[in-house]
């Protein structure tokens, strides 16, 4: 007669598992180690463990399956716990910005971010006249930050980037991370901007010499520069330009959208005009690409 041993404990087993699991995150700097004066919050996970541990200290031939399935499910509880219920300081970390012209005349910036909220403050005339933009911006510790610059000539070319860390964002349920940033409005720019969640911005006294949106499907708020000519390409769910009530507007693209305009605006096949276009001192180009949803065109006051 054969007799089954009877296993010995999962429980600290699966501690192990989850230390691990929070050192990993921790070392990733997906976490921060302040984590670990918080964890009490979490002291239930102890009894879901103790409780699958004793559910399935059986000697039965599905027992090693159950155990694994057990451990899968605590593993899941865990992120699902700190994806849905983690404090703001675990998985958000504000920043300060700041970026010097480093002797150009004229910049070429992209911002672009996974699912953030971007805001651009009307130019700030304070900033130092060596300095292109200040701000402060919040990362998720579920991304990653890059920034780059280069020099060619007299242009400045700055990158801010933040992608994914992990497949799965850890703070999903916590609101947009944002970034606040004031520019030099003395200094020529090319702004590309792209994430996918909204943007609020203000271009009214910046000297911007073409534009590229791309947002996502919260709503999105552009102002346009005053007294320049201007290109701008966008596209998004739902964005609302206003433009100023002295220049030409041109719309391209029209087929690609659901557009609103001022009622004397002139439509044509593939474009839509203010009726002051041709003879007005100044002109903005509207480009709407393919992707653009709805569209809606006011006239600043």
């Amino acid at each position: 007669m054969t007799t089954r041993r009877r296993r010995g404990s999962l429980f600290f087993p699966l501690m192990l598992v989850f230390l691990g699991i929070m050192f990993l995150l921790i070392n990733l700097g997906v976490l921060d180690s302040s984590v670990w004066s918080n964890l009490w919050r979490y002291w239930p996970v102890l009894l879901i463990v103790l409780g699958i541990d004793a559910l399935f200290q059986r000697p039965s031939p599905g027992s090693a399956i159950a155990s694994a399935i057990g451990t899968v499910v605590t593993i899941a509880v865990v992120f699902v716990l700190i994806s849905w219920f983690a404090p703001e300081a675990w998985v958000r970390d504000a920043q300060p910005l700041s970026q010097s012209l480093g002797g150009a005349t004229a910049a070429d910036i992209r911002l672009e971010c996974t699912d953030c909220a971007i805001r651009i403050a009307p130019g700030d005339p304070s900033l130092p006249s060596a300095r292109l933009l200040e701000g402060e911006i919040d990362i998720r510790r579920d991304e990653k930050l890059t920034r780059s610059t280069r020099r060619d000539g007299e242009v400045l070319h700055f990158t801010l980037r933040s992608t994914p860390r992990l497949p799965i964002p850890l703070s999903a349920r916590h609101a947009l991370a944002s970034w606040d940033i004031a520019f030099q409005p003395e200094v020529p720019i090319s702004l590309s901007v792209e994430t996918g969640g909204a943007c609020t911005l203000d271009l009214r006294d910046l000297s911007l010499s073409s534009a590229d949106l791309q947002t996502g499907d919260s709503l999105s708020i552009v102002w346009l520069p005053r007294e320049q000519d201007t290109t701008v390409t966008v596209s998004g769910a739902r964005i609302t330009i206003t433009v100023p009530n002295d220049s030409g507007i041109r719309i391209y693209g029209i087929p690609h959208a659901e557009l609103t305009t001022p009622a004397n605006y002139t439509y044509e096949e593939d474009s839509a005009s203010s009726e002051n276009y041709d003879e007005a001192l100044y002109r903005i180009d509207i480009i709407l690409r393919p992707g653009a949803g709805r569209v809606e065109i006011l006239q600043a006051p």
